[in-house]
């Protein structure tokens, strides 16, 4: 069980555009080094003419065993990852994302300043679990949760 956060590109694909754009985010991630909090970003190609493409992260993990400050910090470090994976596919090839946590919408990614509005909704996580986007201590503290659960995966 967890929260995902959902993506879709708003206009239908073709199949060679619907690949096209998973080729890019493999390549992307290729040699990436960075963990996940809960699962990796992923798309799915659907052979449906008629369809775009779609995709969905677990970004909170929801266990007892990690703090609720700790898991919103850790999903806003993925979910902030995936929406600028997102907008580097939008510009690269010309799409709207639309974006969605669990039910609720998280806004579009264009490629263009109008972003801002989701990358906005991402802070506000942070600021559910008192945390401060611009603390310059958050990359160390995200650092030593990585590491104090690097057995989340077993």
């Amino acid at each position: 069980m967890g929260i995902s956060l959902y993506y879709d590109t708003q206009s239908p694909l073709t199949s060679v555009a619907r690949r096209a754009l998973r080729d890019a985010a493999e390549l992307e991630l290729q040699g990436d080094d960075q963990t996940w909090w809960c699962e990796s970003f992923m798309l799915y190609e659907s052979d449906d003419a008629d369809r775009g493409i779609s995709g969905s992260s677990k970004i909170f993990l929801l266990s007892g065993a990690v703090d609720f400050a700790d898991d919103t910090l850790m999903a806003w470090r993925d979910t902030t990852r995936i929406l600028k994976l997102l907008q580097r596919l939008a510009l690269g090839h010309n799409v709207v994302w639309n974006v969605q946590l669990e039910d609720e919408s998280f806004g579009q990614i264009r490629g263009d300043d109008g972003d801002s509005a989701a990358f906005e909704k991402a802070n506000e996580l942070l600021l559910i679990a008192n945390l401060d986007p611009d603390d310059p201590n958050l990359g160390e503290r995200i650092a030593q949760i990585d590491h104090s659960h690097a057995d989340r995966w077993q």
